[in-house]
């Protein structure tokens, strides 16, 4: 049970106390994924301001939200949903919610529209019910450019046999400006100011996720995600080209040495080691596999551990003023 003593509650921030210890103040932050650790601050405060007034157990409440889902952590057990002001406890913002059942979060992506019931306890929230009504692009008011995300998560870890493989081949699809998606978007169609993907696989933990993600005017998020769909199946469909294999190879490999020619990388490069119970032989022998795999074992792995099926794609943007612009 928390012993808690409330200071000033005010209405943007509350400040308070456990015991003898200030635990800090928070403020209301919203509009913004980053920084949702600050987030949980004044809920905590909130739940301790609900307590103030006695030391007895009291029931959990339900509160009813309604809002906009703008990313979902299974690995947390937690969503972030920009939500409305939720009646009788506290003023809408951008936070993530934590689920105690995580059959929650299946089907649920950013950009989905829901309600939910919120749990508080005395020293905890979590949801326990979130039901998509809808689905909509995520808006960023007044913002010149918008982003399409493609994004799917996997169970691979660094010691994979096929993780070697799948780094060449997020670095021909999408990772220099050699790439399949930079050459066809960036420079033959020119509808992104920037576009790359990214292949990242746990050190230790079978988790991790592959991405692509590309800054564009808001009018040309769909031709952009057509584009990601279609390159990802040539992939899948044709494979990779001798020639493009080996010049990725030589790229990643000149990448690599450069990388740890500069002082503070190679620090980086040790300390993570240490914490992993790695040495160097571990980056020789990652480098000897990627030269070592030909297109037809590239093709192999990317067609195993990319399944479109289970790409999600979302876009943010501000689509309304973009569409204003359109119709005059």
């Amino acid at each position: 049970m928390l012993n808690a003593q409330c200071v000033e509650p005010g209405v943007e921030h509350y400040a308070f106390r456990v015991g003898h210890s200030a635990l800090g103040i928070g403020r209301y932050v919203s509009d913004t994924v980053d920084g949702m650790r600050v987030l949980w601050v004044p809920l905590m405060a909130a739940l301790i301001v609900a307590s103030c007034g006695g030391t007895a157990e009291t029931p959990a409440r339900e509160y009813q939200l309604q809002g906009q889902i703008l990313a979902v952590r299974p690995e947390r057990s937690e969503v972030v949903i920009k939500h409305q002001d939720i009646k009788g406890f506290m003023p809408g913002m951008t936070m993530p919610f934590k689920v105690k059942d995580d059959g929650l979060l299946k089907g649920k992506e950013p950009g989905d529209l829901v309600t939910a019931t919120l749990v508080v306890g005395e020293v905890d929230a979590h949801l326990r019910t979130l039901d998509k009504t809808g689905h909509t692009a995520l808006e960023a008011p007044d913002k010149t450019s918008a982003f399409v995300y493609a994004v799917t998560p996997h169970n691979m870890d660094q010691q994979d046999p096929d993780y070697p493989a799948m780094v060449l081949a997020d670095r021909i699809l999408g990772g220099d400006e050699k790439s399949r998606l930079w050459v066809r978007i960036r420079e033959r169609e020119g509808l992104s100011y920037g576009v790359n993907s990214n292949f990242r696989a746990g050190p230790q933990e079978k988790y991790g996720v592959f991405a692509a993600v590309a800054s564009v005017k808001p009018e040309n998020t769909a031709k952009v995600e057509a584009a990601f769909k279609e390159e990802i199946a040539k992939v899948i469909n044709s494979g990779f080209a001798a020639e493009e294999v080996s010049s990725a190879k030589n790229a990643l490999m000149q990448e690599r040495q450069l990388s740890r020619s500069q002082d503070n990388q190679l620090v980086g490069l040790f300390v993570s080691q240490a914490e992993l119970g790695r040495t160097m032989q571990r980056e020789i022998d990652l480098e000897k596999r990627i030269l070592e795999t030909s297109p037809e074992q590239l093709a192999a792995a990317f067609k195993k551990w990319i399944d479109p099926a289970t790409i999600a794609y979302f876009k943010a943007g501000d689509f309304k003023k973009a569409a204003a612009a359109t119709a005059k």
